[in-house]
């Protein structure tokens, strides 16, 4: 009967009538999940599921959940559900685990009937957030964010996820009110600062756009999202020379991302820095073989160009790189 000594319970279950008595070491299978032995866990409890209370069957679901048994997990919540169909943590986890396995329309479904019996309860809703981002669906993203700050309150964090949903969705009317908002809530989160500003050249306020944008890229100096949005706002306005800067910039805090690099190789192109050029597209090329495309182009205009000299290096070097993407 499962590992460990055995721990003798008797209770008087009013839902089922009269006595029911079962052995089951619940201190041993919890002192197992904190030290993650989930094997241990399954060994204690499974054998004597239909006898476990809420917390068992809880104790049991997170060791199968561990194991990535979802099936198994879903099961045991549902076996909690059942001692009370208003368990609102039951029904969100069930939800979970039918997202990790697949199966998106059943937990929606799930996650929402959990909410019609708790709307304020959170985990619910960052469950939801999940499955619509992993949807891409803005729209429903949107609408869970602003379920959030009508039900919960006003936190920093909904509101700058406002701030860019709004933004990606065009809703500039919207996007002026949360991104600003934002700031207010959070003014040491840069994203406020640039979507505002993304939104301002949107609408055509270009010179207060400018100055949003330069004030999250000067003052958020780790953030590349401030980085790259004013480096390409720059490179909007042909500012090639000071977007050549930023871009310098974001290479530095992002070292692994090939769009920096390929911005950076871009405004070296223009402001006629060949031989940096020509090192950030074979630095991108070694990351990403999508860049060669961008690395193509260069070339081209080098050809247009009539540069015979730094045209002959480009091309070489876009040899080797479109080599090494077919040995791929």
């Amino acid at each position: 009967m499962g590992l460990g000594l055995l721990l003798l319970v008797s209770f008087l279950d009013f839902g089922r009538g009269g006595y029911a008595c079962w052995a089951y070491d619940l201190s041993a299978a919890k002192t197992a999940l904190k030290n993650k032995d989930y094997s241990k866990v399954i060994d204690l409890l499974s054998p004597e599921v239909e006898n476990l209370d809420r917390e068992g069957l809880f104790a049991l679901a997170k060791a199968y959940s561990s194991q990535k048994k979802s099936a198994a997990a879903i099961k045991a919540y549902t076996a909690a559900l059942a001692l009370n169909s208003k368990d609102v943590e039951a029904k969100t986890l069930i939800g979970a685990e039918l997202f990790v396995s697949g199966k998106e329309k059943e937990s929606v479904n799930m996650l929402k009937e959990a909410l019609e019996i708790n709307p304020k309860f959170v985990p619910a809703f960052k469950v939801l957030i999940r499955v619509y981002e992993k949807r891409k669906n803005k729209y429903e993203l949107r609408l869970l964010y602003q379920d959030l700050v009508d039900k919960v309150g006003e936190k920093a964090e909904y509101i700058t996820k406002l701030c860019e949903l709004s933004t990606a969705d065009g809703l500039y009317d919207l996007s002026k009110k949360y991104c600003a908002r934002g700031i207010e809530l959070s003014p040491e989160e840069p994203s406020n600062y640039v979507h505002l500003g993304t939104t301002l050249k949107e609408t055509g306020n270009i010179k207060e756009a400018e100055s949003n944008l330069k004030k999250a890229a000067d003052d958020f100096q780790k953030s590349v999202l401030s980085l790259m949005t004013y480096a390409k706002f720059l490179d909007d306005q042909k500012n090639y020379i000071l977007s050549y800067t930023y871009y310098k910039k974001a290479v530095e805090v992002a070292s692994k991302d090939t769009a920096p690099l390929l911005g950076l190789a871009n405004a070296t192109l223009e402001i006629q820095k060949y031989q940096e050029s020509l090192e950030a597209y074979l630095k991108a090329c070694k990351m990403d073989k999508a860049s060669i495309a961008n690395f193509r182009r260069s070339t081209n205009v080098l050809r247009t160009m009539k540069l015979e000299t730094w045209l002959r290096k480009f091309e070489s070097a876009l040899d080797e790189c479109e080599s090494s993407a077919k040995d791929f």
